[in-house]
């Protein structure tokens, strides 16, 4: 989504930075962490102290800027994807969303647009997309059960999937 909605110019950074943040988030975790003692050994021995409660506040701490993003996300800002739209056949929509996103006001008339070097890229970038949205309608669609026939799909499948499942396992 963040590579959706970035500027072309700045989707490697920002899909970098989600990255640092999901770090520094971690970073943070364990940093609020450290106040508490070792687990118990047992179940005879109980919490004590700190640890009693401050556990409760590592584990619903997390929840607040998760919500904050859902209802920002949901119901303040929301944005869908140039692509998106214009697969949708909303292009005036995609048109503002490109203009707001790398900050430059809708042009007047057709004579500005041409004279303006970003507002042609931009809408290059609009019939790029066009171009994108129409060769997606007019491919061809396969069942997940056609794509596990075809021997070639097949096999691309199972290395995703087994590509997957061991990043995941491995941690």
């Amino acid at each position: 989504y963040i590579a959706e909605v970035s500027p072309r110019e700045l989707r490697g950074a920002n899909s970098a930075l989600h990255g640092v943040f999901i770090t520094v988030g971690i970073l943070c975790a364990i940093t609020f962490g450290f106040p508490q003692s070792p687990p118990p050994s047992g179940p005879g021995e109980p919490l004590e102290g700190m640890d009693r409660w401050f556990w409760r506040l590592l584990l619903g701490f997390p929840v607040l800027p998760a919500l904050a993003q859902a209802l920002l996300f949901c119901y303040l800002l929301p944005i869908d994807p140039p692509s998106f739209l214009v697969l949708k056949g909303r292009v005036g929509e995609a048109r503002e969303l490109l203009y707001r996103s790398y900050g430059l006001a809708l042009p007047a008339g057709a004579a500005a647009a041409v004279q303006n070097r970003e507002v042609a890229s931009l809408e290059l970038q609009l019939v790029d997309l066009q171009e994108a949205a129409s060769n997606f309608l007019a491919a061809p669609r396969i069942h997940v059960h056609q794509a596990i026939c075809d021997p070639w799909l097949r096999r691309a499948l199972l290395v995703g999937f087994g590509l997957a499942a061991f990043q995941q396992l491995c941690g």
